[in-house]
């Protein structure tokens, strides 16, 4: 799911995600990856199939 999509799910800005998932990231609960979030326990060798979900 990309910022785009999250901000219009829940009706806020894509800054606002953005924000929000750069503060997730610093405490270790997601990672960014290119096309969008993941969660920290569904990455590692599942990366590449979570950053390209959308």
């Amino acid at each position: 799911m990309s910022v785009t999509d999250l901000a219009g799910r829940y009706g806020v800005t894509p800054e606002t995600i953005r924000r929000d998932l750069d503060a997730l990231a610093v405490r270790g609960l997601l990672s960014r990856v290119h096309g969008g979030p993941c969660l920290s326990t569904s990455c590692g060798w599942r990366r590449r199939r979570c950053g390209s979900a959308r």
